[in-house]
């Protein structure tokens, strides 16, 4: 048995009253387990199922590469990142940016806590744009792929923020938003 903290990247329905979720943990990396015996009446195994939830997960070691759920609590379900469309689509698209970038069963406790950090910042910061940014940023620091000379300089800040007080409302261009998002484009199709 293993007992795993893990943030929920994707859900899917798989037979009657069961679900696949892909889990990002800092121990396993991203992960599949299966749940199965869901109904209406178990809503907290519901809860544990839905994307951008943050729980705790007993999982079993099936004969796949699949786990096996016994049973989770949830830590937390990130209602607030549902608050509007804007924040929902960047948690989404942070969430989005994991699955496609990092490898199942490679752990890593740092990208783990940027992940969970920058989802609980998403909360209470009203300049989510800039979040996403500096998010994307980061992961490719932490990648080893940042390039400094091509990122524009009304954006440098934003990879190497250490409070994110520092995140002030500065408008970010179309043209600097275009620039981060193909060299995220290009790491992810690498």
């Amino acid at each position: 048995m293993i007992n795993e903290e893990g943030i929920v990247l994707k859900s899917i329905d798989f037979r009657d009253h069961q679900k696949i979720i892909t889990l990002y943990t800092p121990q396993l990396g991203i992960i599949s387990a299966i749940v199965k015996n869901l109904s209406q009446k178990k809503l907290q195994e519901h809860s544990l199922c839905s994307p951008l939830v943050r729980a705790q997960y007993i999982l079993k070691k099936g004969r796949s590469e699949c786990y096996g759920l016994i049973e989770g609590s949830v830590i937390d379900l990130h209602l607030e990142l549902r608050r509007s469309l804007a924040v929902l689509t960047i948690s989404l698209n942070m969430i989005k940016t994991i699955s496609q970038t990092q490898l199942p069963g490679k752990p890593s406790q740092e990208l783990y806590q940027l992940l969970k950090v920058y989802l609980k910042e998403l909360k209470k910061n009203p300049y989510a744009n800039q979040l996403l940014m500096s998010f994307y940023l980061k992961l490719l620091k932490y990648e080893g792929v940042f390039i400094e000379e091509a990122i524009p300089s009304s954006l440098k800040y934003l990879a190497h923020i250490q409070h994110f007080d520092e995140i002030q409302e500065r408008t970010i261009s179309e043209e600097d938003e275009l620039i981060v998002k193909n060299l995220m484009l290009c790491y992810q199709n690498a």
